[in-house]
């Protein structure tokens, strides 16, 4: 009989008590689909609103991205933008609109076609690091146009002036022998 009481007060201050919850987040890249050559560097921007729903401050307090694709392992992902300008904390009704993180492609990049993902991580408290929103986006990457070398050109410009010279002794040649 003791124990069913203090079990039935115990409950009952539990409910008394607010779970701990925060506000829901969401998350829009803008845009969501991107090209690119090797060798460039996409910025990748977006908006972060807290739902007006009076659940409480939610603490952003890091982040994950994932690259998919041929070649998407090379990739240098650099998410400072995020974790320098991004609000620590938001409540019911803020937003933050910027630079969430870049994607650079190595020089040798394979074509085709990536997929991406962002995901924002915290909760209510300083320890938790759940997934809190995410948001996906393409990357395609095209063939890079191959740019011929100085020393190409310097190869290929004296290939040709050397059948021009050969051409011109030919001439000279063949007017001598007419006389």
């Amino acid at each position: 009989m003791k124990k069913t009481a203090i079990t039935t007060l115990a409950l009952a201050l539990l409910a008394l008590v607010p779970f701990a919850s925060a506000d829901t987040l969401s998350l829009s890249l803008s845009p969501s689909s991107f090209t690119g050559a090797p060798g460039d560097t996409i910025t990748v921007a977006g908006t972060i609103t807290a739902a007006s729903d009076g659940l409480g401050a939610v603490n952003l307090l890091g982040d994950n991205i994932n690259v998919n694709g041929p070649s998407a392992f090379s990739f240098v992902l650099d998410d400072s933008a995020f974790l320098l300008d991004a609000p620590l904390s938001m409540s019911g009704g803020d937003s933050y609109t910027g630079d969430l993180f870049t994607i650079t492609l190595p020089s040798d990049t394979l074509a085709g076609n990536y997929t991406f993902t962002f995901d924002i991580l915290g909760g209510v408290d300083s320890g938790d690091y759940s997934i809190l929103t995410s948001a996906g986006g393409t990357l395609d990457v095209a063939n890079a146009s191959p740019v011929p070398e100085p020393g190409t050109w310097a190869l290929l410009a004296t290939g040709f002036g050397a059948f021009g010279l050969a051409a011109f002794a030919r001439r000279q040649s063949a007017g001598n022998h007419a006389v």
